[in-house]
């Protein structure tokens, strides 16, 4: 129950909840074209959300695919199971959602949402993941180092689907614990 409850503490998109003009604070977020001298509005962060039929337990693989870690509950909250109370979450409804973020702060956040239906066709985004220590490694080791996280991500649930080289670039596709496509390099 770490994070039941993530995407009650973060923006949505909910669009009543959105200014209908620009503000002060929100001048904060843009930028100006020099170019052209037009303003445009900079996105401040990202998260990705996955459809899930078992939204902790592929939460759970996707933090050990990446290294991240189950989203903390909010400041002034013991746990998610205390947010969960204060908020009056009916219980029926607290293992709906569960959220992993980037230790460092820096990545995306993945938000996994309970849906009733299974996966039915190939993704049209996928994630790319590179390898720890792939990038600073010479070639033949990072083809070594794709190999051995694909088969640790095996052994948390994942599917390997095929190796694949193409101009001069080595992956390995692979599926999640629900059928999700990635790939590691």
């Amino acid at each position: 129950m770490q994070h039941l409850m993530a995407p009650f503490i973060s923006s949505t998109c909910n669009r009543s909840s959105r200014p209908k003009r620009f503000t002060p604070s929100k001048l904060l977020s843009q930028r100006v074209n020099r170019e052209r001298g037009n303003i445009v509005v900079v996105a401040q962060g990202f998260q990705i959300t996955f459809d899930a039929h078992d939204p902790r337990g592929l939460a759970n693989f996707w933090a050990t695919a990446l290294g991240y870690e189950p989203q903390p509950p909010p400041p002034g909250d013991e746990s998610w199971e205390a947010f969960a109370d204060r908020m009056d979450i009916p219980a029926d409804q607290r293992e709906a959602m569960a959220a992993v973020v980037d230790p460092d702060g820096r990545l995306p956040r993945l938000l996994f949402i309970k849906v009733p239906e299974g996966k039915t066709a190939k993704n049209r985004v996928h994630l790319d993941i590179e390898a720890p220590g792939a990038r600073q490694a010479a070639e033949g080791e990072r083809t070594a180092r794709a190999r051995e996280h694909a088969d640790r991500l095996v052994d948390a649930g994942a599917t390997e689907i095929e190796e694949r080289t193409e101009f001069g670039a080595e992956w390995i596709v692979m599926q999640d614990p629900e059928g999700n496509e990635f790939c590691v390099n």
